[in-house]
């Protein structure tokens, strides 16, 4: 598979070499379900499996690294700073480009706003949000009636995936990035009123 200039075979080998074998394969199985969603939206499913695949290539980010990058890219937002790991997604997005020659817009926005979302997230980037929240080797109750609902209604199943982020953050105590509650507003004000109701 060839996206111009980005060295795919470098990436897959560094991802494999640093990746717990658990963390490799749910990469896989990301892979493997935003192809599949993909395919059914007709978005490019060879580049949904790319950005499934490498979504968690710098998961195992340290604090220190994640901040580091994080003030490179000029980010602020104190709630960012404070969760910098979980920020992965887009520390990842940013090693794919400047080591391995990603110039894919559409992937590196995927990759990079895969954990925390953002307002007005494109068809492809909700697919492997998705995806990654979704795929078949997740164990939690509803899974797989939220991936059916995947398939039926992509809007709303990102909705459902949210509501559900927000409840397990609030059950167990943890920060909730505002972006959360900002991506729910904006589908309660856009589609829950006039759609789902």
């Amino acid at each position: 598979m060839a996206i111009s200039n980005f060295d795919y075979d470098g990436a897959y080998l560094y991802m494999k070499s640093i990746l717990k074998q658990s963390r490799f394969e749910h990469c896989l199985r990301v892979s493997q379900l935003a192809g599949e969603l993909a395919e059914k939206y007709g978005e490019d499913v060879e580049k949904a499996k790319t950005a499934g695949l490498f979504h968690d290539i710098k998961k195992h980010v340290s604090y220190d690294e994640a901040y580091a990058v994080l003030t490179k890219l000029g980010v602020t937002e104190k709630i960012l700073l404070e969760l910098a790991p979980l920020s992965h997604g887009l520390i990842g997005a940013e090693l794919l480009k400047n080591q391995f020659g990603l110039d894919d817009a559409k992937i590196y926005d995927a990759i990079a706003n895969h954990t925390f979302g953002r307002l007005e997230m494109s068809l492809f980037e909700k697919i492997v949000y998705i995806a990654d929240n979704l795929e078949r080797g997740r164990e939690f109750e509803g899974r797989e009636k939220l991936e059916k609902l995947a398939f039926e209604d992509i809007e709303r199943a990102y909705f459902e995936v949210n509501k559900n982020t927000l409840l397990y953050l609030l059950q167990n105590n943890r920060k909730i990035n505002p972006i959360l509650v900002d991506i729910i507003n904006e589908y309660i004000d856009n589609y829950v009123e006039d759609k789902w109701n």
